[in-house]
């Protein structure tokens, strides 16, 4: 049946439901036949052909789309009439504040630091501002070197360091890194106003090295195994072992900023030609001048020697030796917080207490000179204390002749902050002795030791 008999029909008879639906299945089948007629006409090369055609438009299409997006959205400060300059790394300072490290110093001071000025002092009263420390200079290793700049800005750095390309300065080898200086790599050290550099050098030629092999090594941790890696790497570590004749020996060298001129000191130990660690660096501030503090130990640890350098003499005059007894040694630890103040330079050693035991004890070592940079022996003297030991010596206010340190006290598993006056204990310490009622003797013992 055709479309225009079902129109006649349904002329005749009278439209219906029935005549529509049956008209739409008819006009439907016409179609879809005559699509078929047009696919069957058409050759499959060309339907290709099409099909290419048309998904290069709708590409073509999207391409468009998204370069116009990109220039209608892109900010104007790209383009090139725009006056504005891009951010530099010397502008990033000024999007934090430069001040921070804020303290009161006394009732009318206080004492702050300053990203592009330093350390400064501002005084309440007269509302001025003094600059402490300059502290724009940085020091820096590159190649094998190094170098000062006096700030980070700056296009001509100064070598400060000396010697070729066997030579290593500011950094410590594997074996002090770990079991001298607790992890600490870097050999360089500021003096208290900025203006000395001191760094250590040691000839890499004469060290005995260990190979380790390793799936995965990384700056501070090496790794038996990782998955990331199939294949292991050697590693040639310089660590002497034990009854190791050639061990690692540092030389101390000096940097003045303001001459430029580099100084090497001459340490003078009582036997120069046997074998010494470094077991601390510290600079200190004795009669008005800047000294550093040099502390050495034997190699069985058992005998330490004390020496003071002066930049001036380009020497480290010997001034103190304790010898331990034959069940005890030193500790790299007891030599990293020697304070200095006035003629005096404090730090930690062993004493032994009425309870029959050997503590570690704040000992006062008082410096004599003679001849303007030539140092006497040192004088030797203990600050008040107790039966515990003393771990750590954080500061000496010479205004109240007051140390403040930290001990193990009351008892071993108590840490607290102490302090006691500077002054030796054999001129402290005193008894009060007294009868009470009924004959019995009352002994107060009296020390200026107190716990904070």
């Amino acid at each position: 049946m055709t479309l225009l008999n079902e129109y006649l029909n349904c002329s005749i008879f009278g439209w219906s439901r029935k005549c529509f639906a049956q008209i739409r299945v008819i006009n439907m089948r016409q179609q879809l036949a005559l699509v078929g007629k047009e696919f069957d006409n058409v050759d499959p090369q060309e339907r290709d052909w099409k099909g290419v055609v048309i998904a290069l438009v709708v590409i073509m299409f999207i391409c468009l789309v998204i370069a116009c997006a990109v220039f209608l959205f892109a900010p104007m400060s790209l383009t090139v009439s725009d006056p504005r300059t891009p951010i530099k790394l010397s502008n990033m300072s000024r999007l934090r504040s430069p001040i921070y490290d804020v303290r009161w110093s006394g009732t009318d001071s206080i004492i702050y630091e300053d990203i592009t000025k330093g350390v400064l002092r501002f005084d309440i009263n007269t509302v001025k501002t003094d600059t402490l420390l300059d502290t724009r200079a940085t020091v820096f290793w590159q190649g094998g070197h190094i170098y000062y700049s006096d700030s980070a800005e700056s296009v001509k750095p100064v070598q400060i360091s000396e010697g070729g390309p066997n030579w290593e300065h500011g950094i410590f080898d594997w074996m002090y890194e770990e079991e001298i200086f607790g992890r600490q790599s870097k050999a360089v050290w500021w003096s208290l106003s900025g203006d000395k550099i001191v760094y250590l050098s040691h000839e890499k030629s004469k060290e005995k090295s260990i190979t380790l092999v390793s799936l995965n090594h990384t700056a501070n941790f090496i790794f038996s195994y990782s998955r990331r890696e199939s294949y292991p790497h050697t590693l040639e570590l310089p660590y002497p072992k034990t009854h190791e004749k050639h061990l690692p020996t540092y030389v101390i060298k000096m940097w003045d900023k303001n001459l430029r001129t580099l100084k090497q000191m001459d340490v003078q130990l009582r036997d120069s030609t046997a074998f010494h660690y470094l077991y601390g660096v510290r600079w200190v501030m004795l009669n008005g001048k800047e000294r550093l503090v040099a502390s050495w130990a034997n190699r069985l640890q058992n005998h330490v020697s004390v020496t003071i350098c002066d930049y001036d003499t380009a020497m480290c005059s010997l001034v103190f030796e304790h010898k331990y007894d034959a069940d005890k040694w030193a500790e790299p630890s007891d030599f990293s917080s020697i304070l200095g103040s006035g003629d005096a330079i404090y730090m930690l050693l062993p004493r032994a207490q009425s309870d029959g035991n050997s503590y570690q004890q704040i000992a006062k070592l008082l410096i004599e000179m003679e001849n303007g940079n030539d140092f006497k022996w040192a004088k030797l003297s203990y600050l008040s204390a107790g039966n515990f030991d003393v771990t750590k010596l954080e500061a000496f206010d010479r205004a109240t002749d007051t140390m403040y340190f930290t001990a193990a006290a009351p008892s071993p598993g108590n840490h607290h902050l102490f302090a006691t006056k500077g002054t030796s204990v054999d001129n402290e310490r005193y008894m009060d002795m007294c009868f009470m009622p009924f004959q019995k003797l009352y002994i107060s013992n009296k020390s200026d030791r107190r716990q904070l």
